[in-house]
């Protein structure tokens, strides 16, 4: 018999469990994985997914903050979902992405940050 404390849920995911997560569009399909977190250290909450995607085997990866409010635990797939309305795979990795070394001051680059997050929260394509 399982423990319900072994199986984690939405509320109860570590740090650990986090990084480098799997992060699925809305079919399934695997978009990249969870390299690390941006946390307001204001409220102290997540606001940004650095999601890595492309490349091979990590050569040539890109880094893409994705606004954390756009991802939702599955846990039946022990991934995030990424909500993009109707982007495909290719049209995510044409999104903005930072550099990997100054990711941070990406973020902290208002015109920059408005970049990554538009892109995440437009409406459905015509």
């Amino acid at each position: 018999m399982t423990n319900k404390t072994d199986t984690p849920t939405a509320a109860t995911l570590s740090v650990r469990e986090l990084l480098h997560a799997k992060v699925k569009d809305l079919v399934g399909e695997l978009l990249g994985t969870i390299e690390d977190l941006a946390v307001d250290p204001a409220t102290g909450r997540v606001t940004y997914a650095i999601l890595a995607f492309g490349g091979l085997l990590g050569v040539g990866e890109k880094l893409f903050p994705v606004p954390w409010d756009r991802l939702h635990w599955r846990a039946g797939d022990q991934a995030f979902v990424l909500q993009h309305h109707g982007r495909s795979r290719d049209d995510l990795a044409r999104a903005p992405h930072a550099h990997r070394e100054r990711w941070r001051l990406d973020l902290v680059d208002h015109a920059r940050a408005a970049e990554f997050h538009s892109f995440y929260t437009w409406g459905p394509r015509g």
